[in-house]
């Protein structure tokens, strides 16, 4: 396909208009008494769809007609997409943080400055900026605390105090499950060992042992770990046999697959002489599933049979199985209580799972850590989310599961006052590293820092029908903990107002933003599919 290229200035104008196209329509959405976007039906039997979320709404603009603003938006609209899926808030505070700087780093690029010294030293900026929030985090001190920043993320009174109690008492790797409430109201239940997402291979083995209940419940019982798929009964016997002779009355086989024809057989299970319950090997993918038998490896003491090695169930020996202390298995989900970790086997795994998330940095390797550090503990949570239609259900379960990492960042990492304040106590550092640079485009990069963190503050003012410029003035001066709380229109002490935000959010927000925008300000040229028209730029 040919191409046409689009140049400076109109690029950077361009760039400029699509950005702040996205920013206007996700900055009604900050803010405690925010205002709400609509966004047109995609379908002719569909209702117009009213948002308060900037993540969905930015994830909803596809495309802009014009090349040059559809690729400034398209940045906005993939920092504020990631951010929402790797921290889960914060989405209208980056845009609206992108788009200041940008609007004036444009100003400064019209001015002759060099973009990629101001590049640089904006990522001085965001280094010291990160230092400051450090520096400010405290560590959540109660129950309550962690119900206030909950509720300042799902703005759900209910909700906020099931997530924050359940969270709360389990601690930052403490594993809670989101699901669906059968009733209107929503619960909170506490189990005892370790739960996980995969259950029993048969409905008629469920059937067999226990007739009234979709559980089956085992005491005392013994475990094979395998991913391996059993296609014939054959394969099964030299197991069977090896349990019959030592006596064993309950036996659990984890499996990737067992045939329908191995399944018969253990439902008849020959003068049922062993309970034995069939379970999926956790994991979707192999990578999963060995993570997941390495775990449960270490819970019970066993030998996992992995296929990768070319092993199978004919050469066991007893040492190869492992024990539980008791274990539950549904259709979805499986749970172990295990007896303490006697040889310390499981908390030197648990202690290297932990260093290994303290190390990473990829969100999406956290997060699965975090998951199986979770599992580890000797205790989980449930959280049965319910709602007045199936729609407002499935909306709360989404925010639920939305808010639950930023209460596990806030335990790991730290609080910071809310309400755009901690942005705003990173300022005089930036006005200091000002003062002590030498060069023109240095000094100029802290000062814009420095101003475009006021924005979201005054955003979220403008937003509460509040004059901002003033009562901004006022925070500065205030002490470290005093922000605006636009609810009451009066500075308060944020912290013992439960205004609060997750220290690794908002660290978050300023790495994507001011990355982002940084990198757009060097944008000189686009190129573009030559059959799409330019508009020309006013």
């Amino acid at each position: 396909m040919n191409k046409s290229i689009q140049f400076q200035p109109e690029t950077a104008m361009g760039l400029g208009q699509g950005i702040d196209l996205v920013v206007r329509a996700v900055r009604p959405t900050l803010g405690p008494i925010s205002r709400t976007v609509v966004v047109g039906r995609e379908a002719v039997d569909q209702p117009p769809a009213i948002m308060d979320n900037a993540g969905i709404i930015a994830r909803r603009i596809i495309e802009i007609a014009n090349p040059c603003e559809n690729t400034g938006a398209m940045l906005v609209r993939n920092v504020v997409w990631r951010l929402y899926e790797d921290v889960g808030d914060g989405t209208a505070t980056a845009a609206i943080l992108f788009g200041a700087l940008y609007k004036e780093g444009h100003q400064m690029r019209a001015s002759g400055m060099n973009m990629m010294r101001m590049r640089s030293y904006f990522m001085r900026g965001l280094t010291a900026c990160q230092d400051e929030l450090s520096n400010m985090a405290m560590k959540v001190e109660n129950l309550q605390q962690l119900v206030c920043l909950a509720e300042s993320t799902c703005f759900d009174a209910q909700l906020a105090d099931l997530l924050g109690e359940a969270q709360g008492t389990l601690g930052e790797f403490g594993r809670v499950d989101i699901r669906i409430s059968q009733h209107q109201e929503s619960s909170l239940e506490f189990i005892e060992g370790s739960v996980w997402e995969e259950g029993v291979l048969s409905h008629e083995i469920l059937a067999k042992y226990n007739r009234n209940s979709a559980q089956i419940d085992l005491d005392n019982a013994h475990v094979l770990l395998s991913n391996l798929k059993i296609e014939t009964p054959e394969e099964l016997i030299p197991l069977l046999d090896m349990a019959y002779r030592a006596g064993f009355k309950k036996l659990i086989i984890f499996a990737e697959q067992i045939s329908d024809k191995a399944l018969s057989m253990l439902t008849s299970n020959i003068a049922n002489t062993i309970q034995v319950i069939p379970v999926k090997v956790p994991g979707a993918d192999t990578s999963n599933q060995l993570d997941a038998l390495t775990d449960l490896a270490k819970i019970t003491g066993s030998r996992p049979i992995l296929k990768a090695t070319g092993e199978s169930l004919e050469n066991l020996c007893l040492k190869d199985l492992g024990t539980v202390k008791r274990f539950w298995a549904s259709k979805s989900h499986f749970g172990i209580v295990y007896d303490q970790d006697e040889n310390g086997a499981l908390h030197e795994h648990y202690s290297h799972l932990e260093k290994a998330y303290s190390q990473a940095q990829d969100p999406e390797k956290r997060k699965l850590i975090l998951e199986r550090l979770g599992r580890l503990l000797l205790s989980s949570a449930v959280v049965k989310v319910g709602g007045s239609s199936r729609v407002i259900t499935e909306a709360r379960k989404a925010t639920a599961v939305r808010t639950l990492p930023i209460l596990c960042s806030a335990l790991n990492e730290g609080i910071v006052p809310g309400g755009g304040t901690a942005l705003l106590r990173c300022i005089p550092r930036l006005l200091d590293m000002a003062d002590d640079a030498s060069e023109l485009e240095e000094k100029t990069a802290y000062r814009i820092l420095a101003r475009a963190l006021q924005e979201p503050a005054r955003v979220l003012m403008q937003n509460a029908g509040i004059e901002p410029s003033v009562n901004i003035t006022d925070v500065l001066n205030a002490d470290a903990c005093y922000g605006f709380d636009v609810r009451s229109n009066c500075i308060v002490d944020l912290m013992e107002a439960g205004i609060l935000n997750s220290v690794a959010v908002e660290k978050a927000i300023i790495r994507e933003a001011i990355a982002g925008a940084a990198m757009a300000l060097t944008i000189d040229t686009i190129i573009y599919p030559k059959n799409r028209e330019v508009s020309q730029v006013p």
